[in-house]
């Protein structure tokens, strides 16, 4: 079941005063009650009939420019938002003789259609652009560096470099702080985006300091008060406080329905308050809570988005706990269909509800139908890996394999447990020997070695590299309509640059080929009578993930057509029998010698160990 985080992102709201500020007003009441359609309409009428007669007429149309983009932008509608937001900083940069500070809110919202469209390096060109103006003019201790630095700790988060994320959100802390006898609500905010950081990194204790020293810096009446409830309430959920939690996103879910506004938090609330009902059992509370989500999300997102497809698989999970499989599967099958349709199989939630289809097609016993679909998963899987493993750091490698192996844990669960197609245990396979081939030891060894390497135009080219791999994996990310017209230029030239990689870094070439080997291959090097067994320990999953962890073996040899998968033994077991014979004294060889050990890893192996020599 998938909870819904927030992770605020700063909009500069647009102030000026005058005889127009009453359009402007309009728009900013609109924008800020989410009717983001009421947001283009109006700004088209303002627009019709504007005259450019003053500086400050100039600066009202930037504004009407300016709403017009981001109400597109909260639509998702993002061919629109950046033809719009590019137009306007374009007329920004026409006016800049009025004043330079002209252009830095354009900027800024151009980068966070960037940030929104996976473009995270445009996206961080352009805030650290915005935030030199800023500084320039206005120096740091103000309310617009502290913004467009928010935004800037948003993208480093987004791209893994936490421990500068955390860095930014602290600095604005620290800013909005020393602003606070002016502005206690900026200081609350920036508590609340601090607290929302560790939130999603899974640090609820540090969270939860977050949120309850904002909450007397953010006015109850305030729309974002909303938003520090529902992540307060989410903390409490992750700290297993689910009494007070469900309290207040009902509070948070009531408000909304009162002044009927802010969709967006509604639906987030909505979706949380029942996984939480889900979580605690209590399906007949949790099934209409998250059918009212569904038709939220259908008003604010449409049928055919990905919103739409999250909340379809959360239904579907359900549908699949009261025993209602039938629906559970046509409500899988059209989430599935959704996120196809939207170039969205590399997701995780996409994984998870392939994952979930087939588990209940496993719980059906339609076992063909189960293995064709892992197996599908696993080949998606593999595909991922080879694009991204190879050039992450460690830190960023580690949050990858802590998010992403559980879909590959949960297939070698099923396979361990129900009589699955052997071709998806060559799939789950091909992906174990690529997960041991990426161990961070040869990754950092390859990168530190070119990294200190006096050949400029060697190290030059990985960085480029990397810079360009990592865009690619945002841009991976995006529904096919939205990718970048540079997304294919960008594919080929990275291409280009691996290949003169290859050629002149043996090192480089060295991790490619290992990250190449498959069964084939490592079938072809078998000599008669021998055997590869190779060890999987895994986090098991038996329709929830439990804490055992079990041990697999897969077994290759000369002549099979797909490995073979043994299941061995539960680590605690082993455990055990360590602790009875004085580990950490005795060595595992001696171990494997008894027969307690012997029976855990070798009799379940006996029949294939036959006639074997090595």
């Amino acid at each position: 079941m998938i909870k819904n985080k927030i992770l605020l992102v700063f909009l500069i709201v647009w102030q000026t005063h005058g005889f127009c500020q009453k359009g402007i007003d309009s728009l900013n009441l609109y924008y800020s009650k989410g009717q983001y359609g009421k947001v283009i309409n109006l700004s088209d009428k303002l627009l019709a009939g504007h005259e450019l007669d003053t500086q400050m007429d100039s600066l009202h149309y930037i504004g009407y420019l300016t709403f017009k983009g981001l109400g597109f932008l909260e639509l998702d509608q993002l061919n629109a938002a950046e033809e719009q937001l590019e137009f306007t900083l374009q007329k920004a940069q026409d006016f800049i003789q009025i004043h330079r500070v002209v252009i830095i809110q354009p900027t800024s919202n151009l980068a966070l259609l960037y940030y929104k469209k996976g473009e995270l390096a445009k996206a961080k060109k352009m805030f650290l652009e915005a935030l030199t103006v800023q500084e320039e003019e206005f120096g740091k201790n103000n309310l617009g560096y502290a913004t467009i630095l928010g935004n800037l700790a948003n993208i480093y988060f987004a791209i893994s470099e936490l421990s500068q994320a955390e860095k930014l959100f602290l600095e604005v802390v620290e800013i909005q702080k020393s602003l606070s006898d002016d502005n206690s609500y900026g200081y609350g905010l920036a508590l609340n985006n601090l607290g929302a950081f560790y939130l999603n990194i899974g640090q609820y204790e540090k969270a939860y300091e977050s949120f309850v020293t904002a909450f007397s810096l953010i006015p109850t009446g305030h729309p974002n008060y909303l938003f520090l409830l529902n992540n307060y309430a989410m903390c409490l959920d992750n700290l297993g406080n689910k009494v007070d939690a469900e309290k207040w996103y009902v509070h948070v879910i009531e408000k909304c329905e009162e002044i009927d506004a802010f969709p967006g938090i509604y639906a987030t609330a909505l979706n949380n308050l029942g996984t939480l009902y889900f979580e605690e059992k209590q399906y007949e509370q949790a099934l209409p809570i998250l059918l009212a989500t569904l038709k939220v999300k259908k008003h604010i997102y449409g049928e055919s988005s990905t919103n739409y497809a999250i909340t379809l698989g959360n239904i579907g999970l359900l549908y699949v706990e009261t025993n209602q499989k039938e629906k559970a599967k046509s409500t899988y099958i059209k989430a599935l269909t959704i996120f196809e349709e939207n170039n969205q199989v590399n997701s995780n939630y996409y994984k998870s509800t392939v994952s979930n289809l087939a588990q209940l097609y496993v719980k059906t016993e339609s076992y063909e139908k189960a293995s064709s679909l892992l197996k599908k998963s696993m080949q998606l899987e593999h595909a991922s890996f080879l694009k991204i493993l190879a050039f992450l750091s460690k830190e960023e490698l580690n949050l990858f394999l802590k998010v992403n192996l559980n879909p590959h844990y949960s297939t070698l669960s099923l396979l361990k447990d129900y009589p699955l197609a052997d071709s998806l245990a060559l799939s789950s396979y091909q992906n174990e020997i690529l997960i041991k081939s990426l161990s961070l030891r040869n990754q950092q060894r390859i990168r530190n070695r070119i990294l200190k390497t006096k050949d400029t135009v060697l190290k030059n080219n990985y960085m480029q590299f990397v810079k360009q791999k990592r865009q690619l994996m945002q841009w991976d990310k995006l529904p096919l309509s939205q990718k970048p017209k540079a997304y294919d230029q960008l594919d080929i030239e990275t291409e280009n640059i691996e290949k003169y990689l290859s050629r002149r870094s043996s090192e480089f070439a060295e991790l490619k080929n290992t990250l190449s080997i498959n069964f084939n291959q490592i079938q072809e090097n078998l000599k008669p009578n021998e055997l590869l067994i190779e060890l999987v320990a895994f986090n098991y999953y038996n329709e929830k993930w439990t804490d055992s962890i079990m041990y697999s073996a897969f077994v290759v040899g000369e002549n099979y057509k797909t490995p073979k998968y043994i299941s061995l033994f539960e680590q605690q077991q082993l455990d055990s029998l360590l602790e009875k014979k004085g580990a950490p004294e005795a060595s595992i060889n001696q171990l494997y010698s008894e027969q307690a050990i012997d029976d855990l890893f070798i009799k379940p192996l006996s029949k294939e160990l036959e006639g074997i020599t090595t």
